[in-house]
């Protein structure tokens, strides 16, 4: 099984191979130190190593110790430091500093200091490095690291704090998504039509647009990813902070997906022992490719139907005469049991995940007070309250307090003093700054005493149709939240119509502020690009590839997998994305170095 037709299947399956020049590159780079090598990484460049080489293999190249980048000074022994960098201003202060530190070590003559930045070289960095007088005992280079695949139909850049650097008003990631976009032209063909949604959506648009015409793509290259959608995540903080309801969103709010990969007990997923291990959950898994995008509810009876599935196969060899047929099911025995072991561990799970959401009512009740407020505004002071003063946790607080200001237009002037009061004094005076960036985000505010004709969630909700309460009968892309449609997926079904936007143009421009718009790049082959006046094979499908500036959650891509298999859907999608959020990591890239 594949979310995606054959022939797109391949194309992204080519856009898959970036990701082994990008490993070989890595691998150029190591081997070409001796006598001892020292990696000190940029958070965000830890994750993306580990799906690039593996310990046993930074072994053999001779690399003895990995660090993230940290402001203490770790014990080194290695001849050869090399720093694999983001070009911002905070990590090469920390770079320079560490080299100065060195300077009074007696084994600093013996020590080669490299800096790698990922993916471009920086002149303001250099000046940096100049100034701070350490620009002579480096090298400086580049490690052109792009998009690399999660799964078959979802990339990621690993910008881990991109979010933090748009609150900061630091935009470089902005340049990093147009030049990885750009490079997926270089192998692909110019896409034909570009379509932004947000403000950062519109820079990376006209940042892609001007390297088009700077690299001179050939023209005369088939484009084979038909239309691109960017996404800024501010035009729907809404959806992150609803509870995923799908089966791998609900993995992710429990669990934690890391690299698609999530830690389970041990026995959960069949093994011996006390310390957590960790089990993959991608498409390799072809039972939780079926069942990833299905709502947590329809899982239970999802897994029944599979298990009597296989153990019919299994009985069929009491009834086994002919040898042909004895070899037949020898032949598909092992993928039987493939299957029966990858059905063992998804019931484990779900018992799991039932016992922390049901034996308490806890979780059932955060989930019924967010989709209460969504669906009716119904609002959540007291439970909140209720929240605080059996100390849970502050992020559950914020993000249903944030929910209910942006789906009831905002608190009352002394409804949200109190809560801001009661947050403070219940979680320490240094979230005065989490409430202030929230504020910033428009997340969490006053409401102004006189309007300015502002459209409420009330209206937006109807006009973009969002809420669907016989989701369970449906079975459409508002499943993914038990019947609320993530914005950005409507929007993004909006975007590949033949009208396009034009009947939600008002929701756009109160979402956007105005900033949206489309794109036909000039040197694009036009008989690909889709339009009213091409006419499309009704067997084969065009790819959308949609990147989210700022991040994406579980259940959102879901959304976009479940509406390409909606009868009428002419697309595939492929999502790329700075980073994979949720919730409470987005809350919490709002918190000031710190969680509790």
């Amino acid at each position: 099984m594949s979310y995606l037709d054959l022939d797109n299947a391949q194309i992204i399956k080519d856009i898959g191979a970036i990701r082994e020049d990008t490993r070989q590159e890595l691998l150029s780079i190591l081997t070409s130190f001796e006598n001892g090598t020292c990696l000190i990484l940029d958070n965000d460049f830890l994750l993306p190593l580990g799906l690039l080489v593996d310990k046993s293999e930074l072994k053999e190249l001779g690399v003895g110790k990995v660090f993230v980048f940290q402001d203490q000074d770790p014990k080194i022994t290695q001849k050869n430091i090399l720093f694999f960098i983001r070009p911002k201003k905070e990590v090469i202060e920390k770079v320079a500093n560490y080299i100065k530190l060195n300077e009074t070590n007696d084994t600093f003559s013996k020590k080669e200091f490299h800096i790698y930045f990922v993916p471009h070289k920086s002149f303001l960095c250099e000046k940096i490095l100049e100034k701070q007088g350490v620009r002579g005992a480096v090298t400086i280079n580049e490690f052109h690291f792009d998009l690399l695949n999660l799964d078959e139909d979802v990339f990621t850049l690993f910008l881990e704090s991109s979010f933090q650097d748009y609150l900061s008003g630091d935009t470089t990631s902005l340049y990093f998504i147009s030049s990885a976009i750009n490079k997926l032209q270089g192998f692909f063909g110019m896409i034909p039509t570009v379509k932004y949604i947000g403000k950062n959506a519109k820079i990376v648009t006209d940042m892609l647009v001007r390297m088009g015409k700077d690299t001179h793509l050939d023209p005369s290259v088939q484009p084979k990813i038909h239309n691109l959608v960017v996404v800024d995540r501010m035009i729907d903080l809404i959806t992150p902070m609803m509870i995923q309801l799908t089966y791998e969103g609900i993995i992710d709010e429990l669990y934690e997906i890391t690299n698609s990969y999530a830690e389970f007990e041990p026995k959960i997923i069949g093994k011996e022992g006390t310390k957590k291990e960790k089990y993959i959950l991608n498409s390799n898994d072809v039972l939780f490719e079926e069942l990833r995008d299905l709502n947590i509810g329809f899982v239970g009876e999802f897994l029944k139907q599979k298990a009597r599935y296989i153990a019919e196969q299994y009985d069929q060899r009491h009834n086994l005469q002919e040898i042909r047929d004895i070899s037949n099911f020898v032949h598909k025995l092992p993928g039987l049991q493939k299957e029966h072991f990858s059905l063992s561990i998804h019931l484990n799970i779900l018992e799991d995940i039932f016992n922390k959401t049901q034996k308490t009512q806890k979780f059932q009740k955060y989930v019924n007070n967010q989709l209460g407020l969504v669906f009716e505004g119904n609002p959540v002071n007291e439970y909140v309250e209720e929240m605080m003063y059996t100390d849970e946790s502050l992020v559950d607080v914020l993000r249903l307090l944030c929910l209910q200001s942006m789906v009831n237009n905002d608190f009352k002037g002394k409804v949200f003093d109190n809560f801001r009061k009661d947050i403070i004094q219940n979680y320490g005076f240094k979230h005065i700054f989490t409430l202030e960036k929230l504020a910033k985000l428009g997340m969490f505010q006053k409401r102004q005493t006189k309007g300015k004709g502002k459209m409420n969630f009330v209206q937006m909700k109807k006009i973009l149709n969002l809420i669907d309460p016989n989701f369970d009968e449906n079975k459409g892309i508002s499943s993914v939240y038990s019947g609320y449609t993530p914005i950005t997926a409507r929007l993004i079904q909006k975007s590949i119509k033949s009208d396009g936007w034009k009947e939600i143009e008002e929701v756009l421009k109160q979402l956007t502020d105005g900033v949206y718009g489309e794109i036909a790049q000039q040197n694009a082959k036009s008989q690909n690009a889709p339009s009213e006046n091409v006419v499309v094979q009704s067997d084969k499908k065009m790819v959308c590839f949609v990147f989210f500036v700022g991040g994406v959650t579980y259940s959102e891509i879901s959304a976009l997998r479940l509406l390409s298999q909606m009868e009428d859907s002419k697309y595939d999608f492929v999502v790329g994305t700075t980073q994979m959020i949720n919730g409470k990591s987005l809350i919490e890239s709002c918190f000031e170095n710190y969680i509790d």
